[in-house]
């Protein structure tokens, strides 16, 4: 199996502007995400597009808090793999 490096670092807070915008990068790119992810070295997803759109589900239902920072962060990490990967 490849190795993947780090490249994301857990933030413990966002704004609502950053989830938003995190929420519609996904949106315009849905058709184009890959069919699995290897997404760090202990994380890996077979059907990334209902990964992306359960994240994205449970994101918009709640209040931008501690509580989820945890799934924020995970989509923010399969964005910043998916960019590395190529994806703009």
């Amino acid at each position: 199996m490849e190795k993947k490096e780090d490249i994301y670092t857990f933030k413990p807070d966002f704004t609502k502007a950053e989830v938003k915008e995190l929420i519609a990068w996904f949106e315009e790119r849905m058709d184009r995400l890959p069919a699995e992810l290897q997404i760090n070295k202990s994380s890996h997803t077979k059907n990334l597009r209902f990964t992306v759109s359960q994240l994205i589900s449970m994101l918009k239902n709640r209040e931008v808090n501690v509580t989820i920072c945890g799934y924020i962060a995970h989509l923010a990490l399969i964005k910043e793999r998916l960019i590395q990967a190529g994806m703009e």
